[in-house]
């Protein structure tokens, strides 16, 4: 920025470079979209994951369509997820990015349940410790000092 130098001059020079760079930094961030999975992310990383780097597609001019932002999430998923991709594809017309997310949310949920269920079920049937219990209390005249 020069003395001389007006607010607009010095806008549209910023204006410039960002512009400049804006299909630069799309290719990048395309890129970085198209290598997200889920890994050992909870479902709702996962999903704000894929969700930033949409909307940051989407400002750089390159937006992703709804269709291709669900697609992409299911193809990322882990293999806990594959066998509900089913239940969400057949589905007509093809739920949002929203209600997908939601959807997967609530079977995270169950499983999470299923398996608590699962081990305090198992810590019940393989005799795992129990809290401890206080010592039977004696009955009067039987077993005790005065004998």
């Amino acid at each position: 920025m020069q003395e001389e130098d007006t607010a607009l001059s010095v806008w549209t020079s910023i204006d410039g470079i960002f512009r400049d760079n804006q299909l630069a930094r799309a290719v990048y961030i395309d890129a970085e979209y198209h290598a997200v999975v889920q890994g050992d992310l909870t479902i709702m990383q996962y999903c704000t994951k894929l969700k930033t780097y949409t909307d940051q597609l989407r400002d750089l001019g390159q937006p992703v369509t709804e269709t291709r932002q669900v697609f992409h999430l299911l193809r990322g998923l882990t293999h806990q997820y594959h066998g509900d991709i089913p239940h969400i594809t057949l589905r007509n017309p093809l739920p949002t990015l929203l209600q997908t997310c939601s959807f997967l949310l609530l079977e995270e949920h169950r499983a999470e349940q299923t398996a608590r269920l699962q081990g305090a079920h198992a810590l019940v049937a393989g005799g795992g410790t129990s809290p401890p219990t206080a010592p039977p209390i004696a009955a009067p005249g039987r077993g005790g000092r005065g004998r």
